[in-house]
């Protein structure tokens, strides 16, 4: 399996993660001329912009490294972005998770608030 095949079932399974958690899922892979948001979702009055990593280790370090300030700031922008064209949710409060995959896919770590502006 390649990088992007392993990155999509992380996707799918962190979608799938959400629902059953409540969830609703927005948008898979929004872009935005900036960026792009791997999963937006509405819950509990509440926008939360998703960054999905697919890792067989990872760490603080390593997280820090991947999702890095610049990375940050992109997908604010973009959540912005999504705001626009998106102006039933503006008034909405808005949150930036990340969730982590290890062991092929087999644990799950659910970051939530991780960053924000």
């Amino acid at each position: 399996m390649n990088k992007k095949q392993k990155g999509n079932i992380g996707e799918n399974t962190a979608a799938d993660f959400l629902k059953i958690n409540g969830y609703r899922i927005l948008a898979k892979n929004f872009r935005s001329p900036v960026g792009e948001i791997d999963i937006i979702a509405f819950k509990d009055n509440t926008l939360t912009c998703i960054e999905v990593k697919t890792w067989d280790y990872y760490s603080e370090e390593s997280l820090e490294i991947s999702i890095n300030k610049t990375k940050q700031n992109k997908i604010i922008k973009t959540a912005k972005y999504f705001l626009l064209n998106n102006p039933d949710f503006k008034d909405q409060l808005i949150q930036f998770d990340i969730i982590l995959f290890k062991n092929e896919l087999k644990e799950i770590m659910h970051i939530k608030q991780a960053f924000g502006e």
